[in-house]
């Protein structure tokens, strides 16, 4: 009775057609779990029934009954009704379980700013700036040492090639 209610009057009809066929003495003789399962796959009510049917931000499936017209006959909205309330049900768990998890967030958001304004934290910035000053400074001369160095050793080795050209 839920499934004749919910169902639009087409999908219903293809849905029982096929689980009659299912159930006929004569599959039942020569069926089997794979030949059952190929054969309800093959039915109506699982190749047709694709298309949507978008209703704001609610998608509802052909399948659903949404009064639609089939053999003269007019499906009840039931169908419909039911995806309507599970979508704000829905809706209403996604934006409860966002405030619960927006609360211990918002909380430790709100304690990592006032522990940012203590003075602790001031001590810890102005030692980094002046570990950052110590290290530039010591990068800057053992740059300047290093480039000392090449230019001795370039030094010497053009004086060498030098000497070597006059002596040859």
């Amino acid at each position: 009775e839920v499934l004749r209610a919910a169902l639009s009057l087409q999908a219903h009809e293809a849905l029982a057609r096929g689980l009659e066929e299912m159930s006929s003495p004569k599959f039942l003789l020569k069926s089997s779990k794979e030949a059952s399962l190929r054969t309800f796959l093959k039915n109506d009510w699982l190749t047709s029934f694709h298309d949507v049917e978008a209703i704001g931000d609610m998608m509802i499936s052909e399948q659903v009954a949404n009064g639609q017209v089939y053999k003269n006959r007019t499906a009840t909205t039931i169908g419909r009704q039911a995806i309507t309330e599970l979508v704000s049900e829905n809706a209403a768990i996604v934006k409860e379980y966002s405030d619960l998890l927006g609360i211990p967030f918002n909380l430790y958001c709100e304690n990592q700013r006032r522990w940012a304004e203590t003075e602790a934290v001031r001590e810890r910035e102005f030692e980094g700036n002046e570990a950052v000053k110590k290290f530039a400074i010591k990068y800057r001369s053992d740059s300047v040492e290093g480039n000392k160095i090449l230019m001795a050793k370039f030094s010497l080795a053009m004086k060498r090639m030098l000497w070597i050209v006059r002596t040859s």
